[in-house]
């Protein structure tokens, strides 16, 4: 069995030890809100001027940025009013908004290969 004065000595290393895990704590949690400061903080930074388009690291942003020192002319939907600066993005939404009619049975489709098929497999 421990006498008193071992108990206490317990106690005390015990009460060390307790100390020592507490200011490791809170070094690692000031740490981590450091970290997460930074992150919120370059979320925000990073947006290209041009388009509103946000990253993640200003290299990132910088590279995209080219394609709009490159392009000379930029590609607005008549539709929608969106505009890009990649003709085949542009070529790419506009296929979004066109229908593909076929005049016999007025049937419209959203793909043209879809038409295709109706008409091979109806008509």
């Amino acid at each position: 069995m421990k006498t008193k004065k071992e108990f206490q000595t317990e106690n005390v290393k015990l009460k060390e030890e307790v100390a020592e895990w507490k200011v490791k704590f809170e070094e690692l949690s000031d740490k981590y809100k450091t970290k997460c400061n930074e992150k919120d903080n370059m979320n925000k930074s990073f947006r290209c001027p041009k388009c509103g388009k946000n990253f993640e690291s200003e290299e990132s942003c910088k590279n995209h940025q080219k394609i709009h020192k490159s392009v000379k002319e930029s590609f607005k939907c008549s539709e929608c009013e969106k505009e890009f600066y990649e003709e085949w993005k542009f070529k790419a939404h506009m296929k979004t908004h066109n229908n593909f009619k076929y005049d016999q049975c007025q049937k419209t489709f959203k793909y043209l290969d879809i038409k295709r098929k109706h008409i091979q497999v109806t008509h």
